[in-house]
């Protein structure tokens, strides 16, 4: 498939997700009491746009770069080559990705925020690296660390319970 039509069906698939999130924070209920000017559906509402903006660059980058298909041709024989795609591991990378944040929403609930969150970390750093395993040590310290941080600033700063899982 060419990369134009891969960009314009992300695009496509990223604006309707973006769509129905923003579409679903009209059924939040405010919590009862508070007089506060942001409530609960301003963040998700906040990423729904973002995403959605994000989808519309992605569509006219796809927009502009449609037709511009690059021929490759071989050196010895003359003949027009397929040249493997430079972003299809990019993809791959994504793909995985991807996987590994839904496997994270699932697991949060099950194992508690603090687990989830560090295997999470884990998880992706080591996706996004150079899959060097002599950075598996300071990836497990840089994600225990980051998510003790986070666990704490919203459980003791902002008050805010945190999924606890079967660990307590």
């Amino acid at each position: 498939m060419v990369q134009t039509k891969i960009d314009f069906i992300t695009g496509g698939v990223i604006a309707v997700v973006a769509v129905i999130m923003f579409s679903i924070t009209f059924s939040f209920e405010a919590f009862v009491g508070t007089a506060v000017g942001v409530g609960v559906e301003f963040m998700p509402r906040v990423i729904a746009v973002l995403m959605f903006i994000t989808a519309g660059v992605i569509i006219l980058n796809a927009y502009r770069n449609r037709g511009k298909q690059v021929k490759v041709i071989d050196g010895e024989t003359g003949l027009e080559v397929e040249e493997e795609d430079p972003n299809s591991k990019n993809y791959k990378k994504l793909s995985i990705s991807l996987g590994a944040m839904i496997l994270y929403a699932l697991l949060t609930q099950l194992i508690g925020f603090l687990l989830a969150s560090i295997l999470y970390l884990i998880t992706q750093m080591f996706i996004l690296s150079d899959s060097d395993k002599k950075k598996l040590i300071l990836i497990t310290i840089i994600s225990v660390v980051m998510s003790v941080i986070v666990y704490y600033i919203f459980r003791n700063i902002f008050y805010v319970m945190l999924p606890q899982g079967f660990l307590g």
